[in-house]
């Protein structure tokens, strides 16, 4: 039996999907999003990820015409996440697999600028 059969029959799950990060990410709570994957991938549940340890990046913001050095830990390009879907892997993705991080009152447009780029495909059991 498929996989996807298998699921879709016992537990009313459609389908099966990967999500492979091609540019880091970063969420808040470090490697998944601090509240769960609900608001990025609705109707989504992880099954399990592959990853590195987070990378260290920083960024400067200029307040009061200083640059002040920011910090921040990002899930590494090649994470793969697996995820079972109620739906089609294709409908309601969000454009970058990404939250961003505010400093201060300032959101930084991660999405904007290239992070979170990832492919989506389904995948079975073997």
């Amino acid at each position: 039996m498929r996989w996807t059969a298998f699921l879709s029959a016992h537990y009313g799950v459609e389908t099966a999907s990967t999500d492979v990060l091609l540019t880091p990410a970063w969420f808040e709570g470090g490697w998944r999003p601090q509240e769960g994957w609900q608001k990025l991938l609705p109707g989504c549940t992880l099954c399990s990820v592959a990853h590195q340890r987070l990378e260290r990046q920083h960024a400067f913001i200029k307040k009061n015409g200083h640059p002040l050095a920011y910090f921040f830990s990002f899930v590494p390009a090649g994470t793969v996440y697996f995820f079972e879907c109620a739906g089609s892997p294709g409908e309601g993705l969000p454009d970058a697999f990404t939250e961003e991080p505010k400093v201060g009152e300032e959101v930084i447009p991660l999405k904007d600028l290239g992070f979170g780029l990832y492919v989506v495909s389904s995948w079975e059991y073997v």
